[in-house]
């Protein structure tokens, strides 16, 4: 990992990368000697496919469920799977063509995290989704040296059926006074009292940027 981090950072670090860049980890397991190899890369986003996360969700619980939650979302991303038959790795550690389990973690956190929501093609298709403004990543994230908790920012919304039309708008907090302004092009509006639940009123979020908290 240090090494990885002294090439990458040698010729791509700047101001936004120590921002908005984090450490992804893919992770490929030996289930025959236990093996690890680790793969590093840096990300600027994480993007939760919704419609994926609902179907992995419908698997996990046949009876139901009411709604898809942020949580729910970090741990889909870390899901195992399966490397088996004609995926199957040739191990390092044992030097045998084996089974494999393969999964994702985020290494490092940013300052900011930006999380992008895709709703897929059909424009909400029928989907709940909550998120926190507070939120503890400390479950799905390896190095804490920095902080794993994070507090929501800025919403952005999207309204239309894809990314090419619709409208977007946005709700941010601003960092003078802690109050959230609403965004739609020119127009500006105080909106101190909109953020009353989890679930929010105003529509379907797109793009969710978290701060991370100071550790005191």
């Amino acid at each position: 990992m240090i090494k990885f981090r002294q090439d990458y950072y040698s010729q791509n670090y700047s101001i936004i990368s120590k921002i908005f860049y984090y450490e992804h980890c893919n992770i490929i397991k030996c289930q025959h000697c236990g093996f690890k190899k680790y793969n590093y890369n840096v990300l600027y986003s994480i993007e939760f496919p919704l419609e994926k996360i609902r179907e992995y969700l419908q698997k996990c619980n046949p009876y139901g469920f009411y709604e898809i939650t942020l949580n729910d979302c970090f741990k889909f991303n870390e899901r195992p799977e399966v490397l088996e038959g004609s995926n199957q790795i040739h191990c390092i550690g044992c030097n045998e063509d084996t089974n494999a389990l393969i999964y994702n973690k985020i290494y490092t956190s940013p300052e900011l995290l930006i999380i992008v929501i895709n709703r897929g093609i059909e424009t909400e298709f029928g989907i709940q989704f909550s998120f926190p403004f507070e939120i503890s990543l400390d479950k799905y994230i390896i190095d804490k040296t920095k902080g794993t908790n994070y507090e929501l920012i800025c919403v952005l919304n999207h309204h239309g059926s894809n990314g090419s039309g619709g409208h977007f708008v946005s709700y941010c907090k601003s960092p003078i006074d802690n109050i959230w302004y609403f965004h739609d092009d020119a127009k500006i509006v105080k909106c101190p009292n909109v953020f009353q639940t989890e679930q929010f009123s105003f529509g379907f979020p797109y793009i969710l940027f978290y701060q991370r908290k100071a550790i005191i």
